[in-house]
């Protein structure tokens, strides 16, 4: 798979971040022998034409916008009936620990992991995670020292339950444990509804708990985070509406991969301490209108934080705007994606100003 990347992000103080890279990654897996396979994905980002070390920060090449190569996976899965089981470098998808690819290598990790399907309608997943590599590493390294705990070793055991009885209703349960440092027990419960030939109805729910273990490498900590969203399709277009609250005692503790809010758009995360966002989006198939390929996405958050003396800045607004291209017949292995985001007094930064403009094209041979 082929990509190319830009993104320029500028913020009002000023700064601006700016990078262009071309990039690929490249995977094999033999065939089975005796219910074992072996596989490798190599990966590379290379900059191509804007690549200014004063402008370094995108994250789509290595630190001073230098290219870099990267061996992402490798690893033995051996299965037998229903269980598999997965060993050394490969990749992970979780609410907490997630490829995240949203740049141009995927987050990966080194584990030992284990899947059984034999509960009907049931997924069960086991996994001990010791590295992890970031976007723009090209060493793994382990799950604390990821966490910002250098001179540290602790790995993360996760456990988690997926469970869809029919094509309505979905239920996960996720627990992490990375030793010295937290855990975090996570839960989601979605359903959707069709009410006809065209329209359709959802709804789910989220919430999770975190706080320190052990040594408690991050310091003494509970807080957690509650969401609910809701959403309406008709016709190619879809409104969902969502809303996430998170307990005023600390901020979410998250550095392994995506955060799975709701509210939780292109920049900012809504997970402060005390945070409360809604969320309005709404998603359109052009298709239904006579153009095959075309997409797009509107999302707008607003975040609201208690006041502090030394943080004068309370509520903040993100939009962004996503056009997706899929082109077909002897192009159709081409997708072409254009993003916006626009971000107003970040709770994150505080209070600054920015805007976020992304292209991307990707080809899958």
């Amino acid at each position: 798979q082929v990509r190319y990347y830009y993104m320029n992000r500028h913020f009002d103080t000023p700064k601006t971040e700016e990078s262009s890279a071309i990039g690929a990654h490249l995977a094999y897996e033999t065939p089975s022998w005796h219910n074992l396979a072996a596989g490798a994905a190599g990966y590379t980002s290379q900059p191509f034409f804007t690549a200014d070390s004063d402008r370094d920060g995108a994250r789509i090449l290595a630190p001073d916008q230098e290219g870099y190569t990267v061996l992402g996976q490798a690893y033995l899965k051996y299965r037998i009936g229903e269980t598999s089981l997965r060993l050394f470098r490969q990749d992970m998808d979780t609410p907490f620990l997630n490829t995240y690819d949203v740049k141009m290598i995927p987050v990966t990790v080194e584990a030992y992991a284990l899947q059984n399907n034999n509960i009907p309608h049931t997924t069960l997943t086991a996994a001990h995670v010791t590295k992890i590599k970031g976007w723009d590493k090209t060493r793994f390294v382990s799950m604390s020292k990821a966490a910002g705990f250098e001179d540290t070793n602790e790995p993360l055991t996760l456990a988690g339950i997926d469970f869809s009885p029919n094509e309505t209703y979905k239920f996960q349960l996720w627990e992490y444990y990375c030793y010295q440092f937290m855990n975090v027990l996570y839960a989601q419960a979605d359903a959707a509804w069709k009410l006809g030939e065209n329209l359709s109805y959802s709804l789910s729910a989220q919430g999770f708990h975190q706080q320190g273990v052990g040594r408690e490498l991050g310091g003494r900590f509970r807080t957690g985070m509650v969401g609910v969203k809701t959403g309406v399709g008709f016709r190619g277009a879809q409104v969902n509406v969502g809303y996430t609250i998170t307990r005023k005692t600390h901020d979410i503790v998250n550095p392994w991969g995506s955060y799975p809010g709701y509210t939780s758009i292109m920049e900012e995360d809504c997970d402060l301490a005390g945070e409360k966002a809604w969320l309005f989006e709404f998603l359109f198939d052009f298709e239904k209108v006579g153009i095959k390929g075309l997409s797009a996405i509107f999302d707008h958050t607003e975040a609201y934080q208690p006041e502090t003396g030394a943080f004068p800045y309370s509520r903040q607004h993100e939009t962004n705007l996503t056009f997706d291209y899929r082109f077909s017949g002897r192009f159709g292995r081409l997708w072409f994606r254009l993003r916006g985001a626009f971000v107003d007094d970040s709770l994150d930064s505080p209070g600054r100003d920015y805007s976020d403009y992304r292209v991307i094209l990707n080809y899958d041979f």
